[in-house]
């Protein structure tokens, strides 16, 4: 299974490669690590596809922060809608077979 895979890896190499093939360097817990890393590239790769949606339909929205799994715009007003409906089919991420869903809440300031 992926656990015996993952050691396997760690005792050849000293590190695993989770599914995207970026190396963790890892000594224990390696599923642990497979999950996280590759949970983490999914959203920056999700963060990636909505900022190339954003710059394709020429939305004034700027990304200023990633926490965790969320990122954060600074959006120009009259783009609120078309953002939103930009987003409603989620962000795809090469090497997965199901767009990844999107959540979307606007703060008005």
């Amino acid at each position: 299974g992926l656990s015996h895979d993952l050691t396997q890896q760690i005792r050849s190499t000293g590190c695993i490669e989770n599914h995207f093939g970026r190396l963790v360097k890892s000594t224990d817990a390696p599923v642990n690590y497979f999950v996280q890393s590759t949970g983490v590239d999914v959203s920056l790769l999700g963060f990636k596809d909505i900022i190339e949606k954003c710059k394709s339909a020429d939305l004034r929205a700027h990304p200023v922060f990633i926490i965790h799994d969320a990122i954060i715009f600074d959006l120009h007003g009259e783009d609120v809608s078309k953002f939103a409906n930009i987003l409603r089919d989620g962000a795809t991420i090469g090497g997965m077979r199901h767009k990844f869903p999107v959540t979307v809440s606007i703060i008005r300031r």
